[in-house]
C-alpha cells in the first residue's frame, strides 16, 4: 500500500524471526535437561519406595545423602554420590567398560564417612544384558568383600538422537 509520500512501506520480520529462533533454542535446551531431571526424579521415587518398604511408615526418612547412582552407557559410567552435585565419569577405554576402576572408586567411596548406603544402577534399555549383569556384580562386591550388596535397577528409554 502506498503512503502519503508515494513510497511503499514493508513489514520488517527480522526482529520477530530473531525472537522465535531464540525461543526455539531455549525450548530445545530445556527439553534436553528435562530428560536428566526425569531420570533423577525416578531414582528418588524408587529410593522413597524402598525406604517405605523398610518400615519408615510411608515417609522418607531424612538422610544426609540420596542413593549412590551408577549410570552405565556405551561411553562408560557416570557416578553420582547422591550428595547434590558430586558426579564422576569413568570413560570406556578402547570400547571396554572400566569395571576394575569402577570397583576401586566404589571401594574408596565406601570408606568415606556418611557415604550413601544404597546404590541404584540405571541404564538405557539398549545396554546389553551382559553389561548390566557385569556392572551389577562389580557394584555388589570386589575381591576384598562386599561393596553395595543391595542394588536397585532402573532402566529408561534414551531420547532419540537429534535430527531423527
Amino acid at each position: 500500500m502506498a503512503s502519503a509520500g508515494g513510497t511503499r512501506e514493508e513489514l520488517n520480520l527480522v526482529p520477530y524471526l530473531d525472537i522465535v529462533t531464540t525461543l526455539m533454542i531455549a525450548l530445545l535446551a530445556i527439553a534436553s535437561y528435562n530428560d536428566l531431571g526425569l531420570r533423577q526424579a525416578a531414582v528418588k521415587a524408587a529410593y522413597a519406595k524402598e525406604k517405605a518398604k523398610e518400615g519408615a511408615g510411608g515417609a522418607l526418612a531424612e538422610d544426609a545423602h540420596g542413593p549412590l547412582t551408577v549410570e552405565v552407557d556405551h561411553d562408560g559410567f557416570v557416578l553420582d554420590a547422591g550428595d547434590g552435585g558430586h558426579a564422576a565419569k569413568l570413560m570406556a577405554v578402547n570400547g571396554a567398560l572400566p569395571y576394575a576402576r569402577l570397583a576401586e572408586v566404589l571401594r574408596a567411596l565406601r570408606g568415606v564417612p556418611n557415604a550413601p548406603e544404597r546404590a541404584v544402577l540405571t541404564a538405557d534399555k539398549d545396554i546389553p544384558y551382559r553389561t548390566l549383569v557385569t556392572t551389577l556384580d562389580t557394584m555388589r562386591r570386589d575381591e576384598t568383600g562386599p561393596l553395595y550388596p543391595d542394588v536397585a535397577i532402573l532402566t529408561y528409554e534414551a531420547p532419540p538422537p537429534a535430527g531423527k
